[in-house]
């Protein structure tokens, strides 16, 4: 762990605060109370199975902070109801070395940083709660237009640009165009991003 915080020297000087661990959350708390940061990583071994509680205490205290959690990787689920807290990756102790400063920067530019095989999980969560409820227009984003929100229920679903253009009669090109939009307006780049995003706002609620 001391290897990994030499990798990256920053405090609350910097806007940022590394947190490697911790008898108890109190000093934490206080320090987010004194001086909020706009990212802050948490070890989880530290938090244990506190993690979510611990998430949704830090959001109240500094509401627009982004949180990356280090070491054992937590459940999907965990990971899917700590997004609203302000969740944002998830770094594995072993990949640690590798993937700091790549997670740091993708978190700082409103990104989620997670492994491939979670940003799997995740996706399939999202997916099954998509057909679990059996409403393709719960999500409506306000930004967008008619059209542009026909786009992103298909996406929603894991259908392919193909596939959404023939379920709504259009060109592949125009879904892609569309999603183009979408991204812009929703302020992301990617597909799982629009999925990470939606399980914010479900979980939200």
């Amino acid at each position: 762990m001391r290897e990994a915080a030499e990798l990256l020297r920053v405090d609350t000087c910097t806007g940022f605060l590394l947190r490697w661990s911790s008898n108890s959350s109190l000093d934490l708390m206080e320090k987010l109370a004194a001086s909020p940061v706009a990212l802050l990583v948490i070890e989880h071994e530290w938090a244990g199975p506190t993690l979510l509680r611990l998430l949704a205490r830090i959001r109240e205290l500094a509401l627009d902070v982004r949180m990356i959690v280090i070491g054992a990787m937590p459940e999907p689920q965990v990971i899917a109801r700590g997004l609203p807290f302000g969740l944002r990756g998830c770094i594995p102790l072993k990949r640690l070395r590798g993937d700091l400063i790549r997670a740091l920067s993708m978190v700082i530019r409103g990104e989620v940083w997670l492994p491939r095989c979670e940003m799997t999980k995740q996706l399939d969560l999202a997916l099954q709660q998509s057909s679990d409820s059996g409403d393709r227009s719960s999500w409506r984003p306000s930004e967008l237009t008619t059209r542009e929100l026909a786009v992103l229920r298909e996406a929603m679903l894991g259908d392919s640009n193909k596939e959404i253009a023939h379920s709504l009669s259009i060109s592949e090109q125009t879904v892609k165009v569309h999603l183009q939009h979408v991204y812009r307006k929703l302020h992301v780049h990617r597909r799982i991003d629009l999925l990470l995003l939606r399980q914010v706002k479900h979980h939200g609620r």
